[in-house]
């Protein structure tokens, strides 16, 4: 990454870290690998989720984040995400999409601070990170317009 944009994203991280979600009495379980590849839909069974092996008690908003870092190549909609969230018993705060890339984008961090056996893996996690920070004022537009 290098050491200025490592010295970009520790400043980010400290300046929207009000979005970090807090866990104190409440987790959920958390898919931690939630993102297109690991859905299935069928009309008679409807959506199954697959590839447990990351599951853990976390935060919720965790596995938006992870299912919205793949926005350019599986568009969905913000509006219907949040919908059918919040109808099935979920409860989003006002401020979801922002606690979700936030905590996605610490999700990346920790990513890249593994082996880089994999450069084309990497450079995606970058540009994701840069895109995160360059339009953090205008998420919902950016997300929306992929559709």
């Amino acid at each position: 990454m290098g050491d200025a944009k490592a010295k970009q994203v520790v400043q980010f991280i400290k300046e929207h870290r009000e979005y970090f979600p807090v866990i104190r009495d409440v987790g959920c379980l958390v898919h931690s690998d939630f993102k297109p590849v690991n859905l299935l839909w069928s009309e008679e069974s409807g959506l199954t989720v697959l590839d447990w092996e990351f599951a853990h008690s976390g935060a919720g908003i965790m596995d938006f984040g992870i299912l919205l870092r793949h926005f350019q190549d599986f568009p969905i909609s913000l509006s219907h995400l949040e919908k059918g969230y919040c109808e099935n018993g979920g409860n989003l705060p006002p401020d979801w999409l922002q606690c979700a890339r936030i905590t996605d984008f610490i999700n990346i961090v920790q990513l890249l601070n593994s082996s880089s056996d994999r450069p084309k893996l990497f450079q995606s996690l970058i540009q994701n990170l840069d895109s995160t920070m360059e339009r953090w004022g205008k998420l919902s537009e950016v997300l929306s317009c992929s559709l």
